[in-house]
């Protein structure tokens, strides 16, 4: 692959930030990069969107980090803000945070820029938890980061994203909050739904039925109306059939949310056709295949068909296997909420059901195979680690390897605790004692 000619600079990075009225998050935010300000060669660009005078005293927090504060007249365009600060960026590389938002930790931001493997790289993804209630996020993959050259610049009214991205990609494990989707009531959470949609409409008439827009729009109808969102995934997909729209990966978001409507609705026979449907009529890249070989297992493990989620449990992770090996693949299929389905709860979920379909096929060292799989960190209560080792146990003539592989997923006490040797299963008790 050829490469366009990277921007040359003695500054790093350029962080630009959209600022508006976030007081309760802006320092906290502020804090979190200054170690990064001040460890690698880089600016810091504020675009102001609401003025001095409507500012709840953000401004005068990021005055204390910056003196790079433009004012931009807001125009509900989220690419038009953001190009300000890309048309006053320096940097060899650009980063775009919001002030609604705060990492965890910046080292590895710090250890990258420092060093030359930010010369063998041109995009970055981190980790996002966008929280839904003060104790609760759903954690995402943001593309936020890139390599610049001369053209490079952001589109799309809202949920923008860059216009252009060079391989190969680097995949940080960089975390940050995010509270842009914190509401107080739902008539908050419904009026920025229908902002967005405002906004996507507008778009969708100005460019013409593409997949991107669409896929938003029905992430928005799912917040406002999950019926109205699933006749508008029909609408889409039939409206951009027969063309290139569908292969991309916002059009294979498309082709899948349609399955993933049936599968709330519980029903295996519905799911199964529309399935056959995608996979004959569509060419669905893996990442795709992978979601609906998700959906199928869950609905086959919730009515109790076994065989069938034993399978898509199989496809899944032949499907994740080689995404993982093919990294740069990946990442190119990754859109909207894709990379949801391959995180760690959703890993241990797939596990679990593996594990447990194939006890009830009899097939014990496939169900081992999928427990050594497990992060045990994610299991919800003690019984249903207990639960799902016992499985196996129960099955294996001699079970004493796996008994001491098992027995470095329990905490320490449970060999000490009285009241918590309860949860072992018989065969660690009995080699407890027998020890």
């Amino acid at each position: 692959m050829s490469f366009p000619e990277f921007i040359k600079s003695d500054i790093k990075l350029t962080i630009g930030m959209l600022v508006s009225n976030h007081i309760q998050y802006i320092e906290k935010g502020m804090e979190a990069i200054k170690p990064l300000l001040e460890a690698v060669p880089s600016e810091l660009i504020i675009v102001d969107t609401v003025g001095p005078e409507n500012s709840d005293g953000s401004l005068d927090v990021v005055k204390r980090y910056t003196d790079k504060i433009y004012h931009f007249d807001w125009i509900n365009d989220f690419s038009a803000a953001r190009n300000v600060a890309m048309e006053h960026a320096r940097g060899e590389w650009f980063m775009y945070f919001d002030d609604d938002e705060y990492f965890d930790d910046v080292t590895e931001f710090i250890e990258f820029f420092n060093s030359d493997e930010c010369y063998k790289y041109n995009y970055g993804i981190y980790y996002t938890g966008d929280y839904t209630t003060p104790d609760h996020y759903q954690k995402d993959a943001a593309g936020r980061m890139i390599r610049r050259t001369a053209n490079t610049r952001f589109e799309g009214v809202i949920h923008e994203n860059f216009n252009e991205s060079y391989m190969p990609v680097k995949q940080f494990n960089a975390f940050t909050h995010h509270f842009g989707y914190l509401f107080m009531t739902e008539e908050q959470k419904r009026a920025k739904s229908e902002r967005n949609l405002t906004l996507l409409k507008k778009e969708l008439e100005l460019l013409g039925p593409n997949a991107k827009t669409c896929a938003q729009m029905v992430q928005e109808y799912m917040i406002l109306d999950r019926e109205e969102a699933g006749k508008k995934c029909v609408e889409f997909v039939e409206k951009l059939k027969g063309t290139k729209e569908l292969e991309k990966t916002a059009g294979q978001w498309l082709i899948v949310s349609h399955i993933r409507f049936m599968a709330g609705w519980g029903s295996l026979e519905g799911i199964l056709a529309m399935e056959e449907k995608s996979l004959k009529e569509s060419k669905l890249n893996e990442t795709a295949r992978l979601v609906i070989a998700q959906q199928v297992a869950a609905v086959a493990y919730y009515i109790g068909n076994y065989s069938i989620a034993a399978d898509r449990v199989k496809v899944y992770f032949e499907l994740l296997d080689w995404l993982n090996e093919h990294q740069e693949q990946k990442v190119l299929q990754t859109n909207l909420d894709f990379p949801r389905f391959m995180m760690e709860e959703e890993l241990f979920t797939m596990c679990k059901i593996g594990a447990v379909s194939e006890n009830h096929l009899h097939n014990y060292d496939r169900a081992y195979r999928y427990i050594k799989r497990m992060d045990f960190k994610f299991c919800k209560n003690f019984e249903e680690i207990r639960g799902i080792i016992e499985l196996t146990l129960k099955e294996m003539s001699d079970p004493a390897p796996q008994i001491e592989y098992y027995k470095r997923f329990y905490k320490e006490e449970f060999f000490t605790e009285p009241t918590l040797i309860k949860y072992l299963p018989e065969a660690i008790r009995k080699r407890l004692q027998e020890d």
